[in-house]
Parts: structure tokens; sequence; C-alpha cells
């Protein structure tokens, strides 16, 4: 079975492919020597994706800057960058690839002074940009205006100006500005400003439009805006995923903050009501669980701060909807002195139970490991370690836990017995048998799903035997439709960054290094005991370059002091790596 790198981060219709596959030349096409090639990108690819190889071996000598082993139909323009060893060639093109191209890569060996590993050939497919918008309730702002807030998720978007391209407000003929912010991770917020009222209700539409940045994606959502000096309910909802759990109900003027809301907002079933004021909106918590559906009443004589008065009563039915599973670890360092015991915090969400694994970083492989990463990276794992342990771990579920991420200790302790030493990448993933989720999609074909297991999946091993077992049963189209539902199969999936897996790099010991190099060249090196915080008299230091060649070593002295002078001091060459 091939392995193929799968960087992508959005879907593409079948449509798409099999019109691009139909009118693409026909290319002679190789397999890669598996003796040679350990992975290589394939098949959907993210338009800002490096399309890369991986070769079983590194390369003695460094790469030619000008070397071009990467062709491409259509030709594409870019460079190629090789990692430390030279066993991995990444083509980082120069502008995104054109949405929904199909691409036929061939890989030149010739390139790079090896004619006897021939060439071999693979295609790939820029995605279509994935974008969700999700537009907000109106509210009024402090200064008597109205508002609108949004989010837009997006995947394949380059530039967040083209972003900010999408969306668009008015109120009849009058364009309306928006205000945005850029975060992380694909996700920008948006907000209306300035929603003007008049003597009559009038209509604000949003819409949004993918065609600027080749997403098919087109829709619009309409609000009444209310008159000028007419206080009413514009909204009542429930919490977003990831918001404090409350529901909020949205007036169109800004809420007197002194007055007593109890009676006049009110949950049933929900205990004692605390209220929170923010100009139009007022989000109300309460004192025990919301249950799955909440009947929300809202009486006249709510007053507004311009001494108007709610004259039509608001009756709403709220929806707490599941949050979907989730499993982290807290941010936190790799390396854990012994002092801190053989747990480590794990924190889930809508799980009861999870499957964890640890893949062991042999000692004397610690040095090709951190040619290509830090202490915590992931990548070649495969290459220098292997997976010495795994359980299934029953989190004791119970239902006050819904939507809350529990802290669960995981002991280390079966682990660090049989491999004391070494660097461990710490892995946990879930399956649909492990999930407390409630289904609401009505999914006809539900009945014959197969759910993939708990497993783990390199990222960057190109295993696509999960991806094989999962084609088996669906199409690209319905992946796409339903990848973010925990009640279908492909939420499972190791695809397009889909990845459900938590990840933390543990390195246990009880010795701290600093290291500093002077003008001259010579490294000064301390070493101290981690549990006592002293130093540490008699540690062993050396120095390495990339090359994994020790440059110089040491003995640490009664103060956990060494200097280390590398033999060949007029030489450029970067020292790669301190060792105690």
């Amino acid at each position: 079975m091939k392995k193929t790198i799968h960087s992508c981060t959005a879907g593409v219709a079948l449509a798409i492919i099999l019109f691009s596959l139909s009118c693409a030349p026909r290319h002679e096409s190789r397999a890669p020597d598996p003796s040679v090639v350990v992975a290589h990108s394939d098949g959907l690819v993210s338009r800002t994706a490096d399309v890369s190889v991986v070769l079983t071996t590194g390369r003695a000598t460094p790469m030619p800057e000008r070397a071009q082993p990467f062709k491409f139909d259509p030709p594409l323009k870019g460079t190629v960058v090789w990692n430390a060893d030279g066993s991995r060639a990444d083509f980082r093109p120069d502008a995104p690839l054109a949405p929904g191209r199909a691409y036929h890569v061939v890989f030149d060996f010739s390139e790079i002074g090896e004619p006897s590993n021939g060439w071999f050939s693979f295609d790939i497919f820029a995605a279509e940009p994935n974008i969700s918008v999700k537009p907000g309730d109106l509210y009024a702002a402090w200064n008597d205006t109205l508002a609108l807030d949004g989010i837009v998720r997006v995947e394949d978007v380059p530039a967040s100006a083209d972003v900010e391209r999408l969306v668009s407000a008015a109120v009849g003929a009058l364009d309306l500005p928006i205000s945005w912010s850029h975060e992380e991770g694909g996700l920008h917020r948006f907000t209306v400003k300035d929603v003007p009222r008049s003597n009559a209700a009038g209509e604000l539409v949003l819409s949004w439009n993918g065609t600027p940045v080749g997403a098919r994606i087109k829709d619009s959502r309409s609000y009444r805006v209310p008159a000028s000096g007419e206080f009413e309910v514009l909204s009542v909802r429930g919490p977003e995923a990831g918001e404090p759990s409350c529901v909020t109900v949205s007036f169109s003027e800004p809420v007197d903050r002194d007055q007593d809301l109890r009676g006049l907002i009110d949950a049933i079933g929900a205990g004692t009501l605390r209220y929170e004021t923010d100009g139009g909106l007022v989000r109300m918590y309460a004192s025990l669980d919301w249950s799955d559906e909440v009947n929300i009443t809202v009486e006249k004589g709510v007053r507004s701060r311009n001494s108007g008065v709610l004259a039509i009563p608001v009756q709403a039915r709220v929806s707490f909807d599941w949050e979907k599973p989730e499993v982290r670890f807290p941010a936190g360092g790799v390396i854990v002195p012994s002092t801190q015991g053989t747990r480590v915090i794990l924190e889930t969400k809508n799980l009861a139970k999870v499957y964890v694994e640890a893949l062991r970083v042999y000692g004397d492989n610690m040095l090709q490991f951190l040619q290509v990463n830090d202490l915590d990276g992931g990548q070649e794992l495969k290459r220098v370690g292997e997976v010495v342990w795994s359980s299934e771990i029953d989190l004791a579920w119970t239902d006050d836990r819904k939507n809350q991420w529990t802290p669960y200790a995981l002991d280390l302790s079966p682990l660090l017995a049989k491999h004391p030493d070494g660097l461990f990448q710490l892995r946990v993933a879930f399956s649909h048998d492990y999930i407390r989720y409630v289904c609401k999609n009505d999914h006809p074909k539900a009945g014959s799903w197969k759910f993939p297991p708990a497993a783990i999946i390199e990222r960057d091993s190109g295993d696509s035997s999960y991806w094989d077992y999962y084609e088996e049963y669906f199409d690209w189209n319905e992946y796409y439709r339903y990848r973010d539902d925990p009640c279908h199969p492909a939420f499972y999936v190791v695809r397009y960054g889909r990845d459900r897996t938590a990840r933390r790099n543990v390195l246990v010991s009880d010795v701290g290094i600093m290291a500093k190099r002077d003008a001259d060249g010579v490294w000064l090196v301390a070493a101290s005991d981690l549990k006592t915080a002293r130093p540490l008299p008699g540690a062993s230091a050396r120095i390495y370059n990339y090359a994994m060649r020790e440059l110089a070593s040491g003995v640490a002295d009664r103060d956990g002091l060494v200097q280390l002078k590398p033999s060949d001091l007029s030489s450029s060459e970067p020292t790669f790596l301190v060792v105690a």
C-alpha cells in the first residue's frame, strides 16, 4: 500500500475532481520504489501546502541549491527546501495553487545526482476554499445604535483581505461598513456597526458570496430593524460552543442596568438566576445545570435605559446543544522532573473513555530526532521510535460533566516501570463508542455504518490505511458534508487536518542545562539537578554538529560548570546540539 502525505485542510466536491481528471492530459505514471521512497503528497492538498517527498535515507552531501527534482504539469514556480539530513524535500509554490486544479507531479532523482533511482510520479488536486459563515444576532450597542456580530471560518483562503470580500451588509440601498478581526486557525470575526433606524421598521440583509476566492457558497440572512424608539426583544438564544453556559436575550435598546430583572426574565426549572446586562444584551446564568431544552419567558415591564417599557411579552424555547467531544493536554513543558511523579494531566469533554498510547524515541536516536524536531516536535517518528505501551482508560462519565472540560490524571507508572529512559510522545484518541453526545441529524444510512476504531495515525507518515478503510463506504461529498458531525464516521477519519488526537511529548529527567557560547566559539555549559536546583558536578557534556559528529566533550566541575572548546574553532560549521 502506498504511503501518502495528506496536508489538505479543505474538501472539494467529487464532481470537480472528476471534471479535472477528465480534462487533464494523459501522463505516463510510475509508482515509487518503496525501498527508496517512504511517503509523498497525494490526492487533495491545500492550496498553500508544500508538496513533499520523504526518502528512506538521508543524503551524505548537501543538495545543490538549484536542484529541482519536482516537475509539474501544468508548470509551477517555487523553491525546493530539504531538511537537515536530506531525507525530505518540500516544494513550496511561489503562489497558492489554483482552486480545483489537478497537477501531475514527477520526482526525478537524476536532478539530485541519483540517476540509478529513476523517477516516479503522483497526482495532486488543489482544494477549493472551504468557508462557513455563522451570523450572530442583532443587538443594541451602548451608543444607541444597533450592531451585528458574526464569525467566518475559512480553510485555504490565503489572505485576510480576501476573507473581507466575502461578506456584505445593507439596509435598503445603503451599504454598511464592516469591521474585522483576524485570528489564527482560519477564524475571522466581523461586526456590522451603526445599523440605521428610521421612523418605520426596516430590514438588514447580511450576504456572503465565495465567488471572489473560488468557493461555491452563497447565502444571506435578513433581520428586522425596529423603528426608532421601539423597545422590543430581538432574539433569545443559548450559548455557542466554547461560550459560558448562559441564555442571552437581545433587546432593541440598551437595558436599564439598575432594575431588578427577577420575575421579568425567567427560565423554568433552572434554579436561582443571575443576570448580567451589557447594552442591549441580558445574559442569564443558572444555579442548576441547564436541561437540553429550556422555556424562557420575557415579561412586560422590562425597561430600557431610555425609559422605554417592553409592551409585548415573549416566550421562547432554547436548546442547549451538546458540544463536540474533544481531548487535549493543558499547556506544559516537555521535561518533567521525577519529583513531579508519574502523572500527566489530560482534559476531556463529552467522553466516557479514551485510547492512550506512548511512542518511545530511544535514547540513542535522540540526535536523529532533534535534527528535524524541537523537543516537542513530532516529525518522522517512525525513523526513531515505536509504540511501546497502550491502554483504554475509563473516565467514569457522569451527566453533570456535559459540555465541561474535565481533568484526568494519566498515570504513566506502568510505562516508566518498563521504559525508564528516552523521550515519549503520549497520544490520546477516541472512537464513536467512547463519546457522550446526542445526535440530532437524521441519517438514513446510520444503521449500515461501520465506524473506524480508536487509532493513532502519524501526522507525517502518509499512512493511507485509515482513508482506504473509509472509502469503502462513503463518497467524497458525504465525507465533506459530515466531517464535523460526531454521529458520522467521517468525524473520526484522520484527513484534511481533522485529527482528533491529542499529543504531548514527555521527557522524564532531573538534569537541567544552560549553555552559552562566547565570541571565541567556546561554550560554557551549566548542569543542575532539577530536584534540588543545585549544581550537578560530574555531569558529562558534549556538543554536536548537524551531521551528528561530536565536536567537543567534558565533565562538569563541583559548580556544575564545564567549558567546551571545539577542536576546530576556525570552522564556520554551526553547533547543532548540546547534551549533558
